[in-house]
């Protein structure tokens, strides 16, 4: 029995970790302010929040030719798997599309609407 209540208490202690760590993420893009406004407005939407640090970006070829309008970004530091809260981005209703110029890469961030299909058709 203890040893059930000890992995029951380390379980917990785990996802309140996690879930720290999340929420500091989210503040490179959103103030404290902003993400208590949406989890009292919408629970939903700070969940999708949650989601969209690891599902939102994704990367694609650049051609000059049909790209070159969109507006150019960058990245202080070198990250292994880039989040949208690392370049600042904030989500939004429509789909957002950036030059990422040290990559050489169309750099996609996905919508609200795009992110709340995804996560919902896999389960």
């Amino acid at each position: 029995m203890k040893l059930f209540l000890s992995f029951t208490l380390f379980l917990c202690l785990c996802f309140h970790v996690s879930s720290q760590v999340n929420d500091s993420k989210l503040l490179l893009s959103y103030s404290q302010e902003e993400l208590n406004e949406i989890k009292q407005a919408d629970e939903h939407q700070f969940q999708l929040l949650q989601y969209a640090l690891e599902h939102a970006m994704y990367t694609s070829d650049y051609d000059e030719t049909k790209h070159s309008g969109l507006a150019i970004v960058s990245l202080d530091k070198k990250v292994t798997s880039p989040s949208f809260t690392d370049f600042g981005f904030q989500i939004k209703d429509v789909n957002q599309y950036f030059h990422w110029k040290e990559e050489g890469k169309l750099l996609i961030v996905k919508s609200f609407w795009v992110l709340n299909n995804e996560k919902y058709s896999k389960l």
